[in-house]
This record gives C-alpha cells, sequence and structure tokens, in this order.
C-alpha cells in the first residue's frame, strides 16, 4: 500500500487553485497588461413596487370560538377577512391608456393534509384553515395567484379565512399558525 505525503497534497491543492485563479483572471483580461482586467455590467431600471400599509406592525387575526360539534355538523367554521392594503403604488401605463401593475400574491404556512389546507398547531385536532381569494380563488402554500390588475395609487386585495374539519377525529382546544405572502410584480 502507498502511503501518501500530506504536504504534498496540500501543495498540489494550493497550486491547481492558483492555476485555476490566474485562468480566470487572464479570461477577463483586455490587453497584455496582467494588472488589468474588465466587467460588464447591465441592468435596467423598473418601476417601484407598492407599499403594504399595515395598521400594526404585528398583524394577528382571532378566529373566535366555535364548538366541535358545530364545526362538525357545519362543514365550516369561523369565517375572517383579511385585507392587504397596497398604497404609493408606481404603474405602468398600458397600451389602452390605463395605468396598471400586474400582482401575483403566494401565501406560505404548513401544509395540512391537503395542498389547500393549512396546518394548524396547538392542543385542537382535526382542524385546518383555507384561504380565498375575492375571485374565488382557493389558496395553496407556496403557489402563486393569478395575476390581479393594479388599478390607481391605492388598492385592496381581499382574502377570506375558513376554519374547517380536515377529517381527523376533532378534538377541542387552542390552535395557532403563522401564514407569510410574498407579492411579486410583473
Amino acid at each position: 500500500m502507498m502511503s501518501e505525503n500530506p504536504n504534498l497534497i496540500l501543495s498540489s491543492i494550493v497550486a491547481l487553485s492558483w492555476l485555476c485563479l490566474s485562468a480566470s483572471g487572464m479570461a477577463g483580461t483586455r490587453g497584455l497588461n496582467p494588472n488589468e482586467s474588465w466587467v460588464n455590467v447591465s441592468g435596467s431600471v423598473v418601476s417601484t413596487s407598492c407599499t403594504i400599509a399595515l395598521e400594526d406592525a404585528w398583524q394577528s387575526l382571532d378566529m373566535g370560538v366555535i364548538p366541535a360539534k358545530k364545526l362538525n355538523q357545519d362543514s365550516v367554521g369561523n369565517q375572517k377577512d383579511i385585507v392587504i392594503k397596497l398604497i404609493n403604488c408606481s404603474l405602468a401605463k398600458q397600451s389602452n391608456s390605463e395605468y396598471q401593475l400586474p400582482v401575483r400574491i403566494t401565501f406560505e404556512g404548513q401544509r395540512d393534509l391537503k395542498p389547500h389546507w393549512f396546518h394548524l398547531s396547538g392542543s385542537t385536532q382535526g382542524a385546518a384553515l383555507t384561504i380565498h381569494d375575492s375571485r374565488g380563488y382557493l389558496v395553496r402554500s407556496g403557489e402563486s395567484l393569478p395575476a390581479i390588475p393594479v388599478y390607481g395609487n391605492g388598492h385592496e386585495l381581499k382574502y377570506k379565512l375558513s376554519l374547517i374539519p380536515n377529517g381527523e377525529p376533532l378534538s377541542p382546544g387552542n390552535y395557532y399558525t403563522a401564514l407569510r405572502f410574498k407579492l411579486n410584480y410583473e
């Protein structure tokens, strides 16, 4: 069995790294001067996005209290509205002379048994949350909804949260979840 010299291996790695760095540095040189190189920079100027108007830095929503029996019977429990207010939007002029900014929203949270159910943590079992937008689209965690045209300088994105049974045995208790959303401007 051949013994390997750790110093030889280390010096080979250093030499190989230096060779790679030298070659990559030469690729960017313009003239014969080895101390000179150039970088291409390009980009574009785009409209700034909207500002999200927050009434409170800690956005929380109390879904209220519902008896477990009623949730099982009705298959939909308490519902609450969520409104995301967009202000100070920089809008692009469209060919039809209206100003608009297409926006896609993505909600993220822990999924429950189905992709459009959001998992609840806490002592309660057998319940989940769903979210619908004002156009009737069912929100799936991590998936963008179809684009929403934003007209004017103030716009409200409206959603409805619903407490539902998820098919597992329902047990009473407290629950909570964390939802995050992101806006992508097109």
